[in-house]
C-alpha cells in the first residue's frame, strides 16, 4: 500500500519567493530525515515554480536588500530522496534552463510552459489567460512523469 500526502509551501505568493524556498526547504528536510526511505515529488506553478527552483538549484545563502532572503538550500542528500520536479509557468526557464538550475536533477526535472503563456516564453507572447489556464493534456504529462518517477 503506498501512502501519500501533499504539503503547501507556507509563504506570500505575490513577492516572497525566498521565504517559500526556505519553507519548502525545511519541509523536505524535515521529511527526508523523519521517513528515510520515502521519495518526494516537488512541484510548482508560477512563482511557485521559482520557489522550487531556489530552494533546489541555489546552492547557497542569497540576501537582496529587504527584497529577497534565501539561507536553506536542500543539502544533497535530502535531494537525494527527490525522484521528480515539475514545474508550470516558471518565468526562471527565459533566462536558462532549468535543468541547469537544477543541476544533479537534470533527467528528473520536468518544466512545462503552456502555449502562449507570457511569464515563461520569451518575446511579446499571448495574454494572462496562457497562463491561467493550463489545459488538461499538461497536467496529465506532468502527473505521469512523477508518477513514472516514483514507482
Amino acid at each position: 500500500m503506498k501512502n501519500l500526502s501533499v504539503y503547501a509551501v507556507r509563504y506570500d505568493a505575490n513577492t516572497d519567493v525566498g521565504g517559500g524556498a526556505n519553507d519548502l526547504s525545511a519541509h523536505l528536510q524535515q521529511t527526508a530525515n523523519n521517513c528515510p526511505d520515502t521519495k518526494l515529488v516537488v512541484g510548482g506553478y508560477s512563482l511557485g515554480a521559482g520557489v522550487v527552483d531556489t530552494a533546489l538549484g541555489v546552492p547557497g545563502p542569497v540576501q537582496i536588500g529587504n527584497f529577497f532572503s534565501f539561507d536553506n538550500p536542500v543539502p544533497p542528500e535530502v535531494g537525494d530522496h527527490i525522484r521528480a520536479i515539475v514545474t508550470f509557468g516558471n518565468i526562471v526557464n527565459r533566462f536558462a534552463p532549468v535543468q541547469s538550475l537544477a543541476g544533479a536533477y537534470g533527467d528528473r526535472v520536468l518544466d512545462l510552459c503552456n502555449d502562449g503563456d507570457p511569464v515563461c516564453m520569451d518575446g511579446n507572447q499571448d495574454t494572462w489567460k496562457s497562463h491561467t489556464s493550463y489545459p488538461p493534456a499538461l497536467i496529465n504529462q506532468a502527473a505521469d512523469f512523477a508518477a513514472a518517477r516514483v514507482n
